[in-house]
């Protein structure tokens, strides 16, 4: 709650000192959601997010639908890796943010920030090919996997997905009641 209460008065004194020039903000969200992932169907997990703005995109008005970027990371490389890169200008998502988008990255179930189910964690559910690299240093000899199913979906992906979008949409909706009350 007071991270919440912190940004919204970022948002809010932010742009009366704003400028084109003004340095972007960014903002790490953890959003809870109730797991769709196999191996940890029904537990609450974290979603990792960051969001990268000018201080007064987010104020500008209040429908910022045509200024929204949501990426989603792909594979196995973190969203804030690919898109979010701190050399130079590699930052995808500080150049749409400098742009005047609202700018967002997040990684689904298991990868980077978020919430990483167990099961990924067991060197014996690797591929036997992977898991010739650990022998003789982190395992003896190869094992058979004690988890054999997929361990995320395309449907799991796609909960994930949607608790990040609804997520959004509640933020900036309560963001806006507060500020334009009967809007």
């Amino acid at each position: 709650m007071t991270n919440k209460l912190l940004l919204l008065i970022v948002l809010v004194v932010a742009p009366v000192f704003a400028e084109d020039s003004d340095p972007l903000l960014t903002v790490d969200h953890y959003v809870r959601v109730k797991s769709s992932v196999p191996s940890i169907t029904g537990q609450i997990t974290q979603i990792y997010v960051r969001e990268r703005a000018k201080a007064a995109t987010p104020l500008r008005s209040a429908n910022l639908a045509d200024r929204v970027v949501l990426f989603v990371h792909g594979a196995g490389t973190p969203a804030e890796v690919a898109f979010d890169v701190p050399y130079q200008d590699y930052s995808w998502m500080a150049f749409l943010a400098r742009a005047g988008f609202d700018v967002f990255s997040m990684d689904t179930t298991g990868y980077g920030r978020s919430t990483r189910p167990p099961v990924m964690n067991d060197p014996c559910n690797l591929s036997q090919e992977q898991q010739k690299t650990f022998v003789p240093g982190f395992l003896s000899a190869p094992c058979a996997p004690t988890y054999s199913r997929n361990t995320t979906t395309i449907a799991s992906d796609w909960n994930d997905i949607d608790a990040v979008v609804d997520y959004y949409a509640a933020f900036v909706m309560s963001i806006a009641s507060a500020l334009w009350p009967g809007r």
